[in-house]
């Protein structure tokens, strides 16, 4: 609320309704955009089923729902154990933890894939375009080398694999 009145051009343009995401006060329909960043990765099956259920409920047909999460579960079980072989390999000081869900963690209880972000959006009743975004951690060397690195990084099928955040926007059907 705060950060709502600094940056408003009109005080009060913001509203804010706190609410079960799997019971949405609000009509069928109503909007035309959504967001969904940072929810995936903290709910459980159910929770996010019910979630997604109700965003396409109250989003109009050609609705956008626009959504990131982290981390990527490719990465944490495959990317990370690749990454930092590869970084001792190459020399490289950086060091880089794996995000992945820890037992007992309350909060994050799942790591999504881009498959399973794309499979229960298409589920859900939405058209989506799932992607993963990367970014390459600083590696000494030769140019051939960070050149190497790079497209391990950001290119197929590397990106998949070493990107942490899936991003996708799904059409509302």
């Amino acid at each position: 609320r705060e950060v709502s009145v600094l940056e408003s051009p009109a005080p009060g343009d913001a509203s804010f309704v706190v609410a079960d995401l799997g019971r949405l006060p609000f009509p069928n329909g109503r909007f035309s955009r959504g967001v969904f960043a940072d929810v995936w990765e903290h709910l459980s099956p159910e929770e996010l089923s019910d979630a997604l259920r109700e965003a396409h409920r109250v989003l109009a047909p050609g609705g956008r729902l626009v959504i990131h999460t982290w981390p990527n579960g490719w990465y944490c079980r495959f990317g990370h154990r690749l990454e930092a072989a590869w970084l001792r390999l190459t020399g490289s000081e950086f060091r880089i933890p794996n995000p992945a869900h820890l037992p007992g963690d309350p909060y994050h209880v799942s790591e999504p894939t881009p498959a399973s972000v794309g499979r229960l959006l298409r589920r859900s009743g939405f058209r989506a375009r799932v992607w993963v975004e990367s970014s390459s951690p600083p590696v000494p060397g030769g140019r051939l080398r960070r050149w190497c690195h790079r497209q391990a990084y950001l290119r197929r099928p590397g990106v998949l694999m070493f990107g942490r955040h899936i991003l996708a926007v799904a059409i509302r059907t």
